[in-house]
């Protein structure tokens, strides 16, 4: 079985809230922020405006936010699919940010991509709703953060962008 090595190499079965299939592949090339998210939780509001407000600062950067619902901290996230969107939406949640279905980001079924993003940050759970893993364009978790938001996530997107754009430019 091939062995992934970062966030972007194909998957099969990934589907975002709304039923669509999602190709991880579409993200090279881009800096991600990956969470999980959970309606429920009283700090949502404010993390959603800091995701609002980094599609705003980075919208016509190679910026993407991947979130997927996740109901095992607090059972903070019972909702339908159209009850998760319909929160997010109305707490600004970017039009164009990629919203997963609903996983679990620990345990004997936690998704892919959170064993994965876990792995970086020696296999260490999750501990609550709204962790943040950074990954840089060729997909390898950079950067993670805590529940709260943090105005270091801006600041670590333009390094990462500024420090690949140095590096593109030397290729040349």
């Amino acid at each position: 079985p091939h062995v992934r090595t970062n966030i972007y190499d194909p998957l099969p079965n990934q589907f975002q809230l709304n039923g669509e299939p999602f190709d991880f592949t579409s993200l090279r090339g881009k800096v991600s922020l990956f969470a999980n998210v959970a309606s429920n939780w009283g700090y949502a509001s404010a993390n959603y405006k800091g995701f609002a407000g980094l599609r705003e600062r980075f919208a016509s950067k190679d910026v993407q936010i991947v979130s997927y619902p996740c109901n095992q901290f607090g059972h903070q996230e019972p909702g339908t699919p159209e009850e998760i969107l319909k929160f997010a939406k109305e707490h600004a949640y970017p039009e164009d940010a990629i919203l997963m279905q609903k996983v679990d980001v620990n345990g004997k079924n936690a998704d892919e991509n959170w064993k994965l993003l876990k792995a970086a940050f020696k296999n260490k759970d999750v501990f609550w709703n709204f962790e943040k893993f950074l990954v840089d364009r060729n997909g390898v978790p950079k950067k993670r953060y805590g529940s709260t938001w943090s105005k270091d996530i801006a600041k670590d997107i333009e390094t990462l962008l500024s420090e690949e754009e140095e590096q593109a430019g030397e290729d040349l």
